[in-house]
């Protein structure tokens, strides 16, 4: 499947973690391709919002990821390199459901779960080392990937924080992607 987010799935360098990204974005909500970054248009730059507004978000936060990673001299023939830029393309696959009007405040967990998923009918398939390890790796990247916004305060619904070097690397970029006063040229 040809998406709008080729570029970003063929810096992945190791064939097992881009096959997971791709089978993953085949299963999130269609919404995620069409949705804004931000529901109600407060927590993100113009670039992220209106139609396909989500998709530009997710390539700002995969620019910045592999800025990051190279400022941390992860090599992008790495698996570490490879799992940090999937952590970036599906941190925000599952913001809400195709029949939901907000983002919902677990999509962290639901992209996660989503990720598991996919990754268990991939070893099902034969490729035990996407489930194994990749996959656990990139799953929990993104289920904390809210950092200290991990509270739900009207339900008290919690999320995990980051903790490993790789969690904050991607929970920085993508907080860097959504404030409104830095600008991505080039982000379409």
């Amino acid at each position: 499947m040809k998406t709008k987010l080729d570029t970003e799935i063929n810096m992945i360098q190791h064939d097992n973690v881009r096959t997971l990204v791709r089978a993953v974005l085949d299963a999130c909500p269609a919404c995620f391709w069409t949705m804004p970054a931000a529901t109600t248009g407060k927590y993100h730059p113009a670039i992220s919002l209106g139609e396909g507004g989500l998709v530009r978000h997710t390539r700002a936060v995969v620019r910045l990821t592999a800025h990051l990673l190279a400022m941390a001299d992860y090599q992008p023939n790495t698996l570490d390199y490879s799992i940090a830029i999937a952590a970036a393309i599906l941190h925000d696959c599952c913001k809400k459901n195709d029949n939901e009007t907000y983002t919902a405040f677990m999509h962290p967990q639901r992209a996660a779960d989503l990720i598991w998923q996919q990754a268990t009918l991939l070893a099902a398939g034969g490729e035990d080392a996407v489930r194994d390890a990749a996959a656990r790796t990139i799953a929990a990247i993104v289920a904390c990937h809210m950092g200290r916004w991990n509270v739900n305060p009207r339900t008290g619904e919690e999320l995990p924080t980051p903790l490993t070097p790789m969690q904050r690397l991607v929970h920085t970029a993508d907080y860097l992607a959504s404030r409104k006063d830095i600008t991505l040229a080039g982000i379409s």
